[in-house]
């Protein structure tokens, strides 16, 4: 079974990571840190050459995701490539959003330039979301969202994980370079018995189901925004008193 796609994919995702991270930073800078030419890297990138298995075994050192492809982990031997892109990048969903604001006029090009991503990301995304029946396009050439869901099949814990990376990554820059007044990111710090995580997580299911439901009964929609909540310990299990000595 080929997954050349996925080995491609993983490497231009963490590149792009750090160019996002430091706009200094270059496929040479890359191919530096993988310890191969410039030139390999880009025609392994274009998919010009193939990535052979001696690659992977390499490159997967550098490039923790590589390690985790459907040839060489249990969990993703009944998992689908497309359905594991589809959930672990964060821009499949954004795009089903963008549907919802123009529904004709969107293209792999708009999509790259408003959500500042790469044109072949764009393009990839649009066909994925087509091929896995979440997006579908009118003869009247408006895209339309379908009520589709996505079949799971295996274990998806790697995809869900890669996806809440990029949106923590994110929300990281969002609070560098996003004014006040288009973000919301604030924090609590609480002291809660353990036995009550699961009204919790109840709890803020619930809100995110209502918040999202107040904010999209309008018609008219001209952003995509991602709402994110974080809730976690700062204590390891439970909390016990030390005695000074």
């Amino acid at each position: 079974m080929e997954h050349q796609q996925y080995y491609r994919d993983c490497l231009e995702q963490e590149l792009k990571r750090r160019y996002q991270d430091n706009p200094h930073y270059s496929l040479r800078s890359f191919a530096k840190y993988l310890e191969l030419e410039p030139s390999l890297l880009s025609k392994l990138l274009r998919g010009t050459r193939r990535i052979t298995p001696k690659m992977i075994n390499r490159l997967s050192k550098k490039v923790k995701v590589l390690d985790q492809t459907p040839d060489r982990t249990e969990e993703f031997k009944a998992l689908d490539i497309d359905i594991f892109q589809a959930i672990s990048q964060w821009y499949h969903w954004a795009i089903l959003e963008m549907v919802l604001i123009d529904d004709k006029r969107l293209t792999p090009a708009i999509i790259a330039r408003k959500l500042n991503i790469l044109y072949s990301e764009a393009k990839a995304a649009m066909e994925r979301l087509v091929r896995l029946h979440l997006l579908t396009r009118l003869e009247s050439g408006r895209w339309m969202t379908t009520s589709h869901t996505i079949q799971l099949h295996g274990d998806t814990s790697l995809a869900q994980k890669q996806l809440q990376h990029e949106y923590l990554r994110m929300a990281q820059r969002a609070l560098d370079e996003v004014s006040i007044k288009e973000r919301d990111q604030s924090g609590m710090t609480m002291a809660i018995d353990r036995k009550d995580l699961p009204l919790a997580q109840e709890f803020i299911k619930e809100f995110r189901r209502k918040f999202c439901h107040l904010l999209q009964y309008k018609k008219k929609k001209d952003a995509v925004y991602q709402l994110m909540i974080s809730f976690f310990p700062l204590t390891k299990n439970s909390y016990h008193f030390r005695e000074d000595v």
